[in-house]
């Protein structure tokens, strides 16, 4: 009982930025991760999950999130893996990028992997990884991608969902986060 209040607490106090020394990982919390302020976008992905046709069963606030990631890294090639909820990710993540991005599902050469379902191919150097629902991924899919990283950060909020950013600039740290 004790351990998990410290791992709770700990997931608060780092969702907030404290006892967080990398600059990078410090601002990816407070300015992306925990962003309060709407984006441009926010009214088109409310209307997007909430619509009487809507096939997608992930939330506005994970699909939000997702937005800002995309947003922040401006990646040029995304990739989207598997198929459950695929279509709606693609169209957030459109939203998010200039015309001239590339979303696909070929994992070779993508600086974004979102990975809906299944199991995505190993690590690649300079690559951020979402996971927005860990359970419906390939046991371990997440851990086994971790693992292969020797620079980078992985982002857990302790529940469903996991971010890695993989980048030679960073050192390998875990943070287990409220967001």
């Amino acid at each position: 009982m004790r351990i998990e209040l410290t791992r709770r607490f700990k997931r608060w106090r780092h969702g907030r930025g404290f006892g967080i020394h990398s600059p990078f990982a410090y601002s990816f919390v407070k300015e992306t991760l925990r962003q309060k302020l709407p984006y441009y976008a926010y009214e088109l992905i409310d209307a997007m999950t909430f619509a009487d046709d809507s096939e997608t069963d992930i939330g506005a606030a994970k699909l939000k999130l997702i937005f800002r990631i995309a947003v922040r890294f401006s990646p040029t090639r995304v990739a989207v893996v598997g198929k459950r909820n695929a279509e709606a990710l693609r169209k957030v993540v459109a939203m998010a990028l200039p015309r001239k991005a590339d979303i696909n599902s070929q994992i070779e050469n993508a600086k974004m992997v979102i990975v809906c379902d299944g199991a995505a191919a190993p690590a690649q150097s300079e690559a951020v990884y979402i996971f927005p629902d860990t359970e419906a991924c390939a046991p371990g899919a997440c851990d086994r991608i971790w693992d292969g990283v020797t620079r980078g950060m992985r982002f857990d909020n302790g529940k469903d969902m996991t971010i890695i950013v993989v980048a030679s600039h960073l050192p390998r740290q875990r943070f287990s986060i409220k967001f």
